[in-house]
């Protein structure tokens, strides 16, 4: 009854360490809030192709068990490649005001680096003769 908690995001809380009527030291952690929308989604890209990927590319986010497309885009480029994993960590914002995605879940990303107009046919359509 003495304290008033606020939190400095919108958000939901994931989980409570503390109990009504428990004594916590200053700076301890009450509880864990997330935030729902936008998503931060954490990709490493491979060195082979970092030198494709820039800000502001879009990413297209797949689920499993959800047909669903969402689209966000690349917001943060690590300006190193991590010497261990040979990969550019980046980091792209997704729109989640529906909240159909759940932070923490394991998704497909693809980068879009380069997008054309073609004419694309199933390769059942082809006939090769002669």
């Amino acid at each position: 009854d003495d304290t008033v908690l606020r939190s400095p995001i919108d958000g939901i809380v994931r989980s409570r360490s503390a109990f009504a009527g428990e004594f916590r030291a200053a700076g301890t952690p009450v509880v864990t809030v997330v935030r729902q929308d936008p998503l931060r989604l954490q990709l490493a890209v491979p060195e082979r192709s970092a030198g494709q990927v820039r800000l502001g590319q879009v990413v297209r986010v797949t689920v499993e068990g959800d047909d669903e497309v969402h689209e966000g885009r690349l917001v943060r480029l690590s300006p190193s490649i991590e010497e261990g994993t040979r990969t550019l960590a980046v980091e792209a914002a997704v729109p989640n005001a529906q909240a159909r995605l759940r932070p923490g879940t394991f998704v497909r990303a693809d980068i879009v680096v380069a997008e054309t107009d073609a004419l694309v046919v199933p390769e059942s359509a082809i006939i090769v003769f002669a």
